[in-house]
Order: C-alpha cells, then sequence, then structure tokens
C-alpha cells in the first residue's frame, strides 16, 4: 500500500498564524458575556466618562453611569462578581429562569436608553485610578456607536481592543525573537504560542486598558533589546515614546523603568551613545507621564494612585501576611492562572476538568473532530448536572482538546521547514 502523499506545506505561514490569532480574538471577545471580563463594566464607565465630561476622573468621587448600572440586575454575571455587586444574578440562577424571563431582562438590557451613560448612578468607579491613555483612545470610537444598545457597543469595542492588541502583539513577537536571531520556525512558533493562550485573550478582548499595555510592553522590551544591540537614535526615541505611553497607560509600567535606564546608562557609560542623547531620552520618557503622576501624588499622596496604595496599607500589616502567605500555594495557582483564568468566573483547570476530560476523551478522538463534539457535550452533561456549569465544562473540554492539538504545531512547523529544504 502506497504511503499517503505529505501535505502540501503552507505557502504564506506568518498569515496563516496571524489568521489563527484574529480568529481567536474575534471568538473570544463574541462568545465572553456582557461584563465577564475582568472589570470590564468599570473600565467602560471610564471610556463613557472621558467623553461625556473631558475631565480625568477621581477615586471616590467617579460614579459609573447610570446606563451600566442599571444593567447589572439584567445581566448574568459569575458567583465571584456577585461578591462585590450583589444585585447580580449568577450564570447558574440565571439558566434555571424560565426562558420567558431571560428573553424578556435581554430585552430591557438591549432597550437600556443610550442617555443614561449622561447621568451618574452613586455607585463609585473603583477603576478611576487607572491612567487614561487606553480609555482615551477608545473613547471616540465608542462615541460614534453611541446610538447603539449597550451589548452591541460593547462588542464593538472588544473587536477593537482585541484585533489591534492581536496583530500588535504578534508583530512585536515577531520584532523581539528576530532580534534574538531565532529561525523562522522559532519565530512563529513564539507568535503561536502566544495566540494559543486563553489568558492573552481574557487580558485583551474585553473593554480596559491591558489591550494597549500588552503590545507597549513588549515594545519597550524589544526596544531596549535594539537599543542594547545597535544603540541608534531612532531606537532610543522608540524607547523613549514606548517607555512614556506605557506610564500613561499603566502604572505597572514604573517597575520598567530602570530596565530602560539601565539599558541607556549602559549604552552612555560604554560610548556607545552620548550623554546628552541619554539626557534627552529622560526628558522624551519622563515628561508626558510626569502631569499624571504629579496629579496622584497632589490627589491620592502616592506616586502610582493605585487603590492598593490609596488609603495605605500598614508595614506590620504587609510583614504579618508576608509570613502567613502559603508561598507555594500561591505560586503553584498563579502559575496555573497564568495559562487559564477563565476571566471573571475563575474556571481555570481543576481535578474535575482532567476527570471529566478523560472520561469524554477516553477514546482518543474527544472534540478533535466534528464528529466528537455531540458526544463531548453529552458526556459532560451525564458528569456535571448544573446548566451553566455544563455550558463552562463543555467549552473547557473544547479548548483543552485544541491546545493539545496545537501542541503538534512546533513539530508541524519544523516538517515544514524541512520540506522546503
Amino acid at each position: 500500500m502506497p504511503a499517503p502523499a505529505p501535505p502540501r506545506p503552507a505557502r504564506n505561514p506568518r498569515l496563516a498564524v496571524f489568521l489563527f490569532g484574529a480568529l481567536n480574538a474575534v471568538l473570544y471577545a463574541g462568545l465572553t458575556p456582557l461584563w465577564e471580563g475582568f472589570d470590564e463594566p468599570f473600565h467602560y464607565a471610564y471610556v463613557q466618562q472621558l467623553w461625556k465630561t473631558r475631565s480625568l476622573p477621581v477615586q471616590q468621587r467617579t460614579c459609573l453611569p447610570e446606563e451600566v448600572w442599571q444593567s447589572f440586575p439584567l445581566a448574568p454575571a459569575s458567583y465571584i462578581v456577585k461578591r462585590n455587586l450583589p444585585m447580580v444574578t449568577t450564570f447558574d440562577d440565571y439558566f434555571r429562569l424560565p426562558e420567558a424571563e431571560r428573553l424578556a431582562r435581554r430585552r430591557r438590557l438591549e432597550q437600556l436608553h443610550p442617555n443614561l451613560a449622561g447621568a451618574d448612578s452613586s455607585c463609585p468607579n473603583y477603576e478611576s485610578q487607572q491612567a487614561p491613555l487606553a480609555y482615551a483612545l477608545l473613547a471616540p470610537i465608542n462615541a460614534l456607536w453611541r446610538r447603539a444598545p449597550l451589548p452591541a457597543r460593547v462588542f464593538r469595542l472588544r473587536l477593537v481592543c482585541a484585533l489591534l492588541s492581536c496583530l500588535t502583539t504578534g508583530l512585536l513577537v515577531l520584532r523581539i525573537a528576530n532580534l534574538l536571531a531565532l529561525p523562522e520556525v522559532f519565530r512563529l512558533t513564539a507568535v503561536f504560542l502566544v495566540y494559543g493562550s486563553q489568558m492573552f485573550y481574557v487580558t485583551t478582548a474585553h473593554v480596559a486598558n491591558d489591550w494597549l499595555a500588552v503590545p507597549l510592553f513588549l515594545l519597550v522590551l524589544s526596544s531596549g533589546i535594539s537599543l542594547g544591540i545597535n544603540p541608534r537614535p531612532a531606537a532610543v526615541w522608540t524607547l523613549a515614546l514606548a517607555l512614556a505611553a506605557g506610564m500613561l497607560t499603566k502604572a505597572y509600567f514604573l517597575a520598567m523603568l530602570p530596565f530602560a535606564f539601565g539599558v541607556v546608562i549602559r549604552c552612555c557609560l560604554e560610548r556607545k551613545l552620548s550623554w546628552r542623547r541619554g539626557g534627552l531620552f529622560a526628558i522624551l520618557s519622563l515628561a508626558p507621564a510626569a502631569p499624571w503622576y504629579i496629579r496622584n501624588l497632589l490627589l491620592y499622596h502616592n506616586l502610582s494612585g493605585q487603590q492598593e496604595t490609596y488609603g495605605g496599607v500598614p508595614v506590620p500589616a504587609l510583614l504579618n501576611a508576608a509570613v502567613q502567605l502559603p508561598w507555594w500555594k500561591s505560586i503553584v495557582t498563579t502559575a496555573r492562572t497564568s495559562l487559564w483564568e477563565g476571566n471573571s468566573s475563575a474556571t481555570t483547570f481543576d481535578h474535575r476538568h482532567d476527570a471529566s476530560s478523560r472520561a469524554v476523551c477516553a477514546d482518543g478522538r474527544g472534540c478533535s473532530d466534528g464528529r466528537g463534539a455531540g458526544g463531548a457535550a453529552i458526556g459532560v452533561c451525564l458528569i456535571r448536572r448544573q446548566p451553566f456549569e455544563q455550558a463552562l465544562e463543555f467549552r473547557r473540554l473544547l479548548i483543552h482538546r485544541t491546545i493539545q492539538r496545537s501542541l503538534q504545531f512546533p513539530k508541524l512547523l519544523v516538517q515544514l521547514r524541512l520540506a522546503r529544504g
């Protein structure tokens, strides 16, 4: 029996990888329920507030728009969100409601009048702490759709965030791989692994500031590497502007200051860069963000303005927590949730998932093809009883099997490389 012919190599593997990421971004933005993204209603309220008042928000003073506030009882949410917002209905309770009641809530949600966005509720927006750049970029886009129903507006903004972040992140990962002189097969593998991460989409495919923070972090990193390898003026200015934009996006970019300034100072000490140009780098990187952080000092008496530091935590309390913290368990949990967190429902991989996945996929087929999907759903429903839990489990199984198949992708890339000679 003749051996099967080898598969034809893709003409443009880069395009295939980027298309894979874009399709995942669209799918994730569309399948994530309203407000299921981390703190999404509060981030979206920031976008609305910027356009409405043309002013920066202030912690404990800026409140959610009435439109967002009135959506909470109508849109289901996770049990974790309910701890913070008691008026929401959990997913399990929501899917126990009669279908007519669920449809009625959906109609009321879509019929919320857009003018409610101009009225303040009594609920403070705890995301008022965030730096404004990402929201300022989204505000005029959101204004274009201000007459659309709330769910449609949020979905469209999610698409903008997800696709822009997906494209720029992929390009910057390729840039870093190119600076490190990695072979093409490893460059594409690196991009694919990013696009295959659930946490990438949970971070970037909802309305927030992370869609901009992720590529800006990679831009700072790649610009620093480029400057260290070849200290050209363009690399200096790119690093400075990326750092400034990052600090205007998230206060976490303050942690990148030692890295960026360390690279510049080293280049100056090695006389690859003049001290005058190093001084210009300092001005260009710090001056744009300086007003925001001076404002934080004046309003909150701390540099970052983050709610974790606003009001202060006593040093003895921090030391006491450090002693009592289960460090090993925390490290393991952090490592696991870095790959899979499951949005605000925190549906990360657990023992129940492992057991059900083995039960459903024991025949070796699982959900690897379209014919296995129905069997997987039936198997999961036999194991898990509650309606929403069944849906979550089925989704996890589908993506789990996808990840298993995706792990074969680097091998396929190597084979493609060998086939091309």
